[in-house]
């Protein structure tokens, strides 16, 4: 039962006390710019330092989208560029229906406080659902 539990990313709001690092952008993407091959698969390499002595169970994932005015007509002007909303999924915001994701370890790794925690992940799309990543 227990490998099951773990062979999926779970969805869920979780809370600042369960946060042991300041958080780490994966991708910046712009969506003006950006080509659809390149978001077919990306690979980051990470470095946290934990803030506190606690078992790290995973990793959380969020997303933000930052709207930052209407573009003219020539699409290289923003109308108003003072304009902007951020849409954001991060634990520290209201909650949407998006939630974090989360990728719980096998078993968790005790951390020490001002450890680093370093590695590398890759989000690639799914062959077979291309609304689905595999992480």
């Amino acid at each position: 039962a227990k490998q099951c539990a773990f062979e999926e990313p779970s969805v869920e709001t979780i809370s600042g006390e369960n946060v042991l690092t300041w958080p780490f952008a994966v991708k910046h993407v712009d969506c003006l710019t950006v080509t659809a091959e390149e978001l077919v698969s990306v690979t980051t390499k990470y470095r946290f330092t934990s803030m506190m002595q606690a078992p790290l169970h995973g990793f959380a994932f969020w997303f933000d989208v930052e709207f930052n005015g209407h573009i003219s007509s020539d699409r290289s002007k923003r109308v108003k560029p003072n304009e902007g909303v951020t849409l954001s999924t991060a634990r520290e915001d209201a909650p949407t229906h998006w939630q974090q994701t989360l990728l719980y370890f096998y078993d968790p790794i005790e951390v020490k406080q001002d450890q680093v925690i370093e590695g590398s992940i890759t989000l690639s799309q799914s062959r077979e659902n291309q609304r689905f990543l595999n992480i």
